[in-house]
């Protein structure tokens, strides 16, 4: 079957071609959607506003893209240069360099906002990047750590199931960190946890992880009305106090602040983790 493209008849071929190119793009607009809303937890807990921004690890979709605000500085860094090139064309307003997350060749004690998502657990140490953290920050800032959830009940059945088929739910060759390694990671390098918060109950599992499982077709339209009522149950069920959140969620962010501080200075409300 061929259809008009303007004064030319396509082949089945070049039509399938484009085909395939509609789909990769809806499912590139769908995953750029869950992103922005994923991203959007991290941003919304934090007032952005006259703050200098660092993100390590910010691959092709940087938080910049979740968020409105002009008024900040922004600084976006990943290992990959097809990543910051991406980032570079997403996110023209923000800075963006190629490098090693545990070495960033930034000023020291410039950021006041530094982020990690997903990003930890592709470290072999996680220390190292935490430790450079430490001389990044600049007094009464917030590091904040966005890592896939250990003790999310439905994420431990799923990799069980996973493992039967030899699919792995982590790409990473370090696999993911559990909590405890992560609260061990934090104290080794001088960091406490001021805040800790929960998210993803339903569109980032059913996105298969961003769609590399495919469990369901990764349409906008489809996407839109997920993210809706994922909002809408976690606002029920994942609440600062909720005793369930940490086993429904498939995320948790820490919010941290350098021992040495003293009392809590960071942008968002302390409180035991």
């Amino acid at each position: 079957m061929t259809a008009d493209h303007g004064s030319h008849n396509l082949t089945a071929a070049e039509e399938e071609s484009l085909n395939r190119y509609y789909r990769a793009h809806e499912r590139y607009e769908a995953m750029r959607m869950l992103h922005r809303y994923e991203d959007s937890k991290l941003t919304t807990a934090l007032p952005l506003s006259g703050k200098r921004v660092l993100e390590l690890g910010c691959g092709s979709l940087p938080i910049l893209l979740a968020t409105q605000e002009a008024a900040f500085t922004y600084v976006g860094t990943d290992l990959s240069e097809n990543g910051v090139r991406l980032a570079k064309g997403l996110a023209p307003r923000g800075h963006f360099l190629v490098c090693d997350a545990t070495a960033p060749p930034l000023f020291s004690k410039h950021f006041d906002i530094i982020v990690m998502k997903n990003l930890l657990h592709h470290i072999e140490r996680p220390e190292s990047c935490l430790r450079a953290v430490q001389h990044l920050l600049a007094p009464g800032g917030v590091v904040v750590v966005m890592e896939p959830n250990s003790t999310c009940v439905v994420a431990n059945v799923a990799k069980v199931l996973l493992n039967l088929v030899r699919r792995k739910l982590e790409e990473s060759p370090y696999g993911q960190l559990p909590v405890s390694r992560l609260r061990e990671a934090f104290l080794a390098t001088g960091f406490e946890v001021v805040e800790r918060r929960h998210s993803g109950l339903l569109a980032f599992p059913l996105s298969g992880d961003y769609g590399s499982l495919r469990l369901i077709p990764m349409s906008v339209s489809l996407w839109r009305a997920i993210i809706a009522l994922d909002r809408l149950l976690s606002g029920l069920l994942l609440g600062t106090n909720s005793r369930l959140a940490p086993r429904l969620s498939f995320k948790v962010t820490f919010y941290l602040k350098p021992k040495q501080c003293g009392e809590p200075s960071s942008p968002v409300a302390a409180h035991k983790a």
